[in-house]
């Protein structure tokens, strides 16, 4: 998670609440367990703001991302 630290990354309640409901897949029932279960189970929490910290820095990452096209040869050459 250095990428998270370096660029600031940070889970927001906000965050929390649109995964919270993407679990619960649109069941209100459901939604107010899983929030309930979230915030009694801290290691369940750390980890479900780890998995949201890593999604973010993949987005960051391809938003970041410079793509250049190489000749094929020009690859060939390279690796020998």
């Amino acid at each position: 998670m250095a990428l998270a630290e370096k660029e600031k990354i940070t889970v927001t309640d906000e965050d929390l609440a649109k995964r919270y409901e993407r679990i619960a897949a649109g069941n209100p029932e459901m939604l107010g367990r899983i929030k309930e279960y979230y915030e009694a189970n801290h290691k369940a929490k750390d980890s479900i703001v780890a998995e949201i910290k890593e999604d973010k820095a993949i987005d960051f990452l391809l938003k970041s991302a410079v793509i250049t096209e190489v000749d094929a040869s020009d690859l060939k050459q390279a690796q020998a």
